[in-house]
Order: C-alpha cells, then structure tokens, then sequence
C-alpha cells in the first residue's frame, strides 16, 4: 500500500476522476479479446473497380518502367525493281524491295510499302493479288495484301498501301519482299513502281 499510496502522490497531478471512472468501466466489460471486435478489413472501391486503372497489371508496370515501345524505323525506296513476267494461280515472288536489321527477338515488327502496283494484262482472273512477305514468311497478322483487279490492267498502274505484322521472329537481317498470284487464270507482267518513279517506299518499324 505504501508503494500504491507514492506512486499515486507522486502522478495525482495527472489523474482525473474521469480516468478512473473510464478505466473501472472498460475493467468491467470483461476478456476484451472475446468481445467480436472488428480486427481485419479489406476496403474495395466500385469506382476504381469501374475505372481503366483497375486493369493496369505489374506486367504493365514493367513494361512501362523499361520503356516499352519504338525500338527503330528503318526505310527504303524501290527503284524499278524485278518484274513477274507469267502470273499463275500460285505465289510467286515478283521482287525483293529491300532489307532490315531485327535488333529484339521479343518485338514486333510493322511493314508498310506505298506505291504503285501493276498488271499489264490477266486471261480468265478477276484480279491479281500482291502480298508482301520477309524472308519468304507471310504476315502473322492479316494477309498483308493489296489488289490490281480486272480492268484495271495498265503500265500506269494503281496506287496501292500494304502493312503486315510479324510477331515471334528472331533477331537478325530480313529482306521485304513482294509476291503476286492471279484470282484464276493466268496475267502477265507483275510490277512494283512502274515507269521507274522512285515512288516506292517502304517503312519498317520495331515495336517492343
């Protein structure tokens, strides 16, 4: 008691009667452990749920901490290259248009040509369709392609846009190439730029 009577002496500056009045009633509720007190919370907000942001994963993160995107943009332009001279039912190549260093196994590669294409005459075809390959390997996205149809046989040709996508292929040299078949029957003279414009132009880009 004499420990008790100093201790007090010594804090009763501090002590209210209200802290003791508090302190004997929370001593009386009892074992405080087994009275269902909330001790975990998950919060989740239906905004955020709805939102774009919700959608972001740690793969995402990483990518845009290693500055995922543009790793190079290579181009060039063809000069009357190579023509097909007999057109058949199966692809065959017209001409090689140029080539590209792959620098990432993991990237993708985009190939887009612009120009002209042409046709001088096709027998029993209803059009001649012109696809654009690398190494010989046809797009892995879409069919990279683009169409002189019947009647529109001509030196002069037709403007034409071709993009093909090629994912999953190993760093190293490519050569882009153009390639011709007939709808049916036969056609003659497959060119690339024709009347020799240096109009041709193809863009390579890499994307990580």
């Amino acid at each position: 008691m004499k420990q008790i009577h100093f201790l007090y002496h010594h804090h009763q500056q501090s002590i209210e009667l209200d802290d003791i009045n508090s302190w004997n009633a929370a001593y009386g509720w009892g074992n405080h452990s087994e009275k269902g007190y909330l001790t975990g919370y998950t919060e989740t907000d239906p905004l955020f749920q709805a939102s774009a942001a919700a959608g972001i994963t740690t793969t995402d993160i990483n990518k845009w901490n290693t500055k995922v995107g543009l790793i190079n943009i290579q181009q060039f332009i063809s000069h009357c290259p190579d023509m097909l001279n007999s057109i058949t039912t199966t692809y065959q190549k017209v001409a090689d248009l140029g080539t590209f260093t792959k620098q990432s196994t993991a990237s993708t590669i985009t190939v887009n040509f612009n120009g002209r294409l042409s046709v001088d005459s096709m027998t029993g075809s209803t059009g001649v369709r012109f696809q654009m390959r690398i190494n010989n390997l046809e797009s892995t996205e879409g069919g990279a392609t683009a169409i002189v149809r019947a009647g529109e046989e001509g030196s002069s040709g037709i403007h034409a846009s071709i993009t093909g996508i090629w994912k999953n292929r190993p760093a190293g040299n490519y050569t882009v190439s153009i390639w011709a078949r007939t709808s049916a029957g036969t056609g003659t003279n497959a060119r690339i730029d024709p009347g020799c414009w240096r109009y041709a132009q193809t863009v390579v880009t890499e994307l990580q």
